[in-house]
């Protein structure tokens, strides 16, 4: 797993993850093969029918992609699942430069630079996937939150709405979103609803809206939250922080 570090800030920030004993924290939330991170399209060979809530370019259909970059593109998720992002980062390279309009091929090259900090790479792959097919909701996903990462929150939370309109299913949809608005401590009802209807996949969203209620001065749905993130994650390895910040808020 590839996932971003924790860092402090000014307890004063609107810009991290977490409030604990008035410490705020960037909690680790990216992460290329699992997790709450960056959508990875999985696809061991051609499929038959589109990721979910994607579509299949009408190109695609026309000139399939060829062998040899399905090939790249294999090799690149092997490499992932080796933890080797950057092994995995030239199969997809050479995968595009064989098939130049393989859309998986640059959102996956999208989501890796995410993981590896690299937002502004990330950003020019994922315009490019949506120049392929605009309504790609995986690249989407993918290019708001690493609009948001890039401080862009404002683009990438009109992104993020696009997104969950065409896939109102999909959870991880909803969870970016959350987060950036979050982030721009901006329409605090609808960031918790959001990260409502993702928490049953993602249980850092829990965290995600404790962080909000605190800021809003409702310490105990906050509690509830943290309970319920504590319940859903029993291996955590943050709870005795968790336990810690529902102590200082008195549950």
């Amino acid at each position: 797993m590839v996932a971003l570090r924790f860092k402090t800030c000014r307890p004063d920030s609107t810009n991290c993850g977490l409030l604990t004993h008035g410490v705020i924290w960037l909690r680790e939330f990216l992460s290329v093969n699992g997790g709450s991170g960056p959508l990875l399209v999985r696809l061991p060979s051609q499929p038959a029918s589109p990721p979910p809530g994607d579509t299949v370019p009408v190109n695609r259909l026309r000139h399939p992609i060829p062998r040899k970059a399905q090939r790249e593109f294999e090799r690149s998720q092997q490499d992932v699942q080796r933890g080797r992002l950057r092994s995995s980062i030239g199969h997809l390279q050479r995968a595009v430069e064989i098939a130049p309009d393989y859309l998986e091929a640059y959102n996956n090259l999208g989501a890796q630079y995410i993981a590896l900090y690299d937002y502004e790479r990330a950003i020019r792959h994922l315009q490019t996937a949506l120049r392929l097919d605009s309504s790609s909701v995986p690249a989407k996903v993918n290019l708001s939150l690493a609009l948001c990462l890039s401080k862009r929150c404002g683009e990438a939370e009109q992104i993020a709405r696009n997104a969950v309109r065409i896939a109102p299913g999909l959870r991880k949809a909803h969870y970016v979103l959350g987060l950036i608005l979050e982030v721009q401590d901006h329409d605090p009802p609808g960031a918790l609803d959001h990260l409502e209807k993702s928490a049953v996949e993602f249980p850092n969203a829990h965290l995600i809206a404790a962080r909000i209620l605190v800021r809003h001065g409702e310490p105990s749905r906050a509690a509830t939250q943290l309970r319920n993130y504590l319940a859903a994650s029993p291996q955590a390895r943050n709870r005795e922080q968790i336990q810690s910040w529902l102590a200082a808020l008195g549950h």
